[in-house]
């Protein structure tokens, strides 16, 4: 995911990513729990990656902002 901007609204700041191609990480977590799995909804690999592109926003944020 690419970070496209933030902005400030009414008390809370808004981030601005791209789109991903399946969905809203929350879409792709509905759909997994509709298939009753047993094992985990989402591989570590999958997670860490996810999490690092959460970790890389915040810190382009942190460098912008000062």
């Amino acid at each position: 995911m690419n970070l496209y901007g933030a902005f400030y609204d009414q008390g809370v700041v808004k981030v601005i990513l791209e789109l991903m191609d399946v969905g809203s990480l929350s879409d792709i977590l509905k759909i997994l729990k509709a298939g009753q799995m047993k094992e985990p909804l989402i591989d570590e690999i999958i997670l860490a990656k996810i999490a690092q592109q959460i970790l890389n926003g915040l810190l382009y944020l942190h460098i912008v902002n000062n």
